[in-house]
Parts: structure tokens; C-alpha cells; sequence
């Protein structure tokens, strides 16, 4: 999924019932006993993103999550085997719910019913299909982890609702997981281009510097690093301020880099990028990828900077 998806991981980790009641298929109380799954089950189920056995009286189920961007046949019949796989291992009916993730990118017309026929044995899931986007994020924002709040960016957030979760995040005390905070919400709201949280976020991005949706992405730390490193070579061979200079080119490539991936997978490559060497065009390639509504868009939009 992403650097995204520790926001995904952290509401099911730390905050199972908030999951279990966005997105399971049954009301959970109080009464309720929820067990993740058995780590050791990873291995053989390959990589189930959230599962846990539910005890109430004499009742057990599984309820089994399973968060996509992009959802084809293919991946439809990995999450049947792996249903199937939590079936069998913990002796319980399984209720499989499927999380799109990203409007622009969701599958059209799923089948109701996934079949896998093998010799004579036939198994069949009925997924419970969830729009992350028309979610609404209440139950986020009474959460009291403050590492799902960027979900909400991905969400149908209302301005006020988006306010609440700025300012928890607001009241981090550590910088560094204050700004991760900020730059995972952008990224989940380019995902699902939330079309009232984007136009909020480009109205104050203040709230998070270019360097924070930069460091969102694997890609973007590596080339930070290089950053930091050609920045303080360039100072000690030709003056400080030419290497601050070429450290924030080297740095605006990362932030590009790291947006496009988010919001427009194969919209560029690094050679790309790399023959661009002007600050002011990095910046401008990073305007149009932030509030392109489409790949057509953000094409024409770039064009020129690519090309000078």
C-alpha cells in the first residue's frame, strides 16, 4: 500500500473496535472480546492487512480486512484464498470486508459473489465492499490515536471535521511525528482527491511544508539523505549558499517525485525529474501535481516545465 498505510495499520493495532465498527459487517458492545490474528498465520496467508477473532457468548467470527487501492480479478481471488486460509486454520466463519481505498482508482462493478473452484471442492466469498470516501470519519476523530487521524484526509470529511483533526494533530509535541502526521493526511487526500479537504489543505499548506509530503514516501527519504549530502558537499567545495541552493533543488525533485507516486503513479520517472535542475520549475511541476483533478491534466500542466 504505501507510507500511507501505517495510518491504516495503527487504527488496527491500536484501535481495533474503531475498525471493527467502521467497517465490520455487525454491531460489536462492550461485551465483545476482539483478538488480533496469530502473527506466525502471516506467513502462510501471505499478507492479510487486518484479521481478528471476535468472542461474544457462545458466537466466534473472524472479521478480515482488506485495504486496496486498486482491486482486479487477481487480487480478488488472493483474498478468497485468504478468507479461506482464516477459516480453516481458526474453525470460524469469516467476514470479509474490502476497503477502496482511492475514488479515482476504484474497481467498477465488483462481483457480488467470488468463486474458487478447485477439483471438486468450490469456495465462495461474499466481500462487504467499502468506499473509504464515503465513510464518514466520526468515529476516527473520537478515537483518542492520533496515528489514524490522517485517515480522515481519505474520508467524507467536512471542513469542520477536517479543523478537529488539524488541530489534534496541531497538538503533537514532537516535531518530527507532528510533520509525519501532516504529510500522511496530504498523501491520503490525494489518494481519494477528497475534493472539499484538498481545496482546504491548498488553501492553508502551510500546515505542512513541502519537505514533510516529501519524506512521505520511501523514495523521497532516500533522496533527501542524498540531498543533505550533496548540499553539504557543494558548501564546503564552491560556498554555503550554492550548496543550500543545489540541497533545495535536489529536494524539490524528492517532493515531486514523492506527490506524483501518491497522486499519479507512472505520471514521471527519476531521468525526468533529474534533467530538471530549476527550483522555480520543480516548484511548479509540484503546484500542478497537487491540484490536477486528472492524468490528462497534470500532463498538459507540466509540459511546459519538462520542456524548457
Amino acid at each position: 500500500m504505501g507510507r500511507f498505510d501505517v495510518s491504516f495499520k495503527s487504527l488496527g493495532e491500536n484501535s481495533p473496535l474503531t475498525l471493527i465498527r467502521l467497517f465490520g459487517h455487525t454491531p460489536v458492545d462492550a461485551a465483545t472480546r476482539i483478538e488480533p490474528v496469530e502473527r506466525e498465520l502471516a506467513m502462510s496467508i501471505k499478507s492479510v492487512d487486518q484479521a481478528f477473532i471476535l468472542r461474544r457468548g457462545e458466537e466466534t467470527w473472524i472479521e478480515h480486512f482488506e485495504a486496496e487501492i486498486e482491486l482486479s480479478a487477481s487480487d480478488l481471488q488472493q483474498i478468497l484464498k485468504r478468507a479461506d486460509l482464516l477459516g480453516i486454520k481458526y474453525d470460524a466463519p469469516v467476514w470479509t470486508t474490502i476497503i477502496q481505498l482511492s475514488r479515482r482508482r476504484a474497481a467498477a462493478n465488483l462481483p457480488e459473489i467470488v468463486t474458487s473452484v478447485r477439483g471438486g471442492i468450490r469456495v465462495e466469498m461474499r466481500p462487504h465492499v467499502v468506499c473509504l470516501w464515503d465513510t464518514p470519519p466520526g468515529l476516527v476523530l473520537q478515537d483518542p490515536n492520533v496515528d489514524a487521524l490522517p485517515l480522515v484526509g481519505g474520508m467524507k470529511t467536512t471542513p469542520e471535521e477536517f479543523e478537529i483533526a488539524k488541530a489534534r494533530m496541531d497538538a503533537v509535541a514532537d516535531r518530527e511525528h507532528r510533520s509525519r502526521l501532516g504529510a500522511d493526511l496530504v498523501t491520503w487526500c490525494g489518494l481519494s482527491y477528497n475534493e472539499d479537504v484538498v481545496t482546504e489543505i491548498r488553501a492553508r499548506f502551510s500546515m505542512v511544508t513541502m519537505k514533510d509530503v516529501m519524506m512521505a514516501s520511501s523514495i523521497g527519504e532516500e533522496l533527501m539523505a542524498y540531498g543533505r549530502e550533496e548540499g553539504r558537499e557543494e558548501g564546503r567545495e564552491e560556498g554555503r549558499e550554492e550548496g543550500r541552493e543545489e540541497g533545495r533543488v535536489i529536494e524539490a525533485r524528492a517532493n515531486v517525485l514523492s506527490l506524483a507516486e501518491a497522486r499519479f503513479p507512472g505520471l514521471l520517472n527519476h531521468t525526468q525529474i533529474l534533467a530538471v535542475d530549476d527550483l522555480q520549475a520543480l516548484q511548479g511541476i509540484f503546484r500542478a501535481i497537487a491540484t490536477a483533478a486528472d492524468m490528462e491534466r497534470v500532463r498538459a500542466a507540466i509540459a511546459p516545465f519538462l520542456n524548457s
